[in-house]
């Protein structure tokens, strides 16, 4: 029986970008790549396209499972009633439908508004019950801001760091995020799901050295720790590999 991989991404601060970047280099391998939400999201055609896919709005999941066998990735979703430009997910039957020729597929499973950082509510993240992996993502450009401009849902992430809105946040209020925010919840909710932690926009040498002083205070965590930055592997001078 063939395995079929299902990822989740989960935080802030480029999970788009990411989650894109990943189909594409899949799906350069030869694998067929199914791109979808668990929660809302804005896929536009000309980053599909660039990533060597298709976006197809509506809710067949056969006509999705159809294409994916000739174009790969495919990044099958619904439009958003109201929202210009947002998408939502394939129902659960359509889901179904549309992940059977997948060799891999990768929803956006978690919401942040455009901002870097953020803590989920009680009801987030929305990972699929067929994960077989979570990517926790976060973005350094958040750090040296006041909570209050970097950060989505700022009083859960007061809350988990113990700052009020105006301070700024540091790299120890991070790894406090991480810890708290994503990995004790993904350890208490989906225990069997291994969890890789992504530390983005590491696009500098400064924002680098932050994310090794994180990566340092995460050790232990239970997940792998990387620096990643989207912006150069998206211009094309690098390629990302979660092997």
């Amino acid at each position: 029986m063939r395995k079929r991989e299902f990822w989740s991404f989960v935080g802030a601060g480029g999970k788009s970008t990411l989650l894109l970047l990943t189909a594409g280099q899949y799906a350069r391998k030869g694998k067929r790549v199914l791109v979808t939400t668990t929660t809302h999201t804005a896929f536009q055609e000309e980053q599909l396209e660039k990533a060597g896919g298709r976006l197809l709005l509506g809710n067949d999941g056969e006509a999705a499972g159809a294409l994916l066998e000739r174009i790969s990735p495919v990044a099958a979703v619904r439009k958003l009633p109201g929202e210009k430009g947002k998408q939502q997910g394939l129902s659960e039957p359509e889901m179904r439908r549309a992940m059977e020729p997948a060799d891999l597929i990768l929803a956006e499973a978690d919401g942040s508004r455009h901002f870097p950082c953020k803590v989920p509510a009680e009801h987030e993240p929305a990972v699929h019950p067929d994960s077989t992996r979570i990517l926790v993502i976060q973005g350094l450009t958040a750090l040296g801001q006041p909570i209050r401009r970097c950060c989505h849902r700022p009083e859960k992430v007061c809350a988990v760091t113990g700052k009020c809105a105006e301070e700024l946040l540091e790299d120890k209020d991070m790894a406090q995020i991480i810890r708290k925010g994503y990995l004790d919840k993904c350890r208490r909710l989906w225990p069997q799901i291994p969890v890789t932690v992504i530390l983005n926009q590491a696009d500098t040498e400064e924002q680098k050295r932050h994310g090794r002083r994180i990566r340092e205070k995460l050790r232990g965590c239970g997940a792998e720790v990387f620096l990643f930055s989207a912006r150069v592997f998206w211009e094309g001078t690098e390629r990302w590999n979660m092997n």
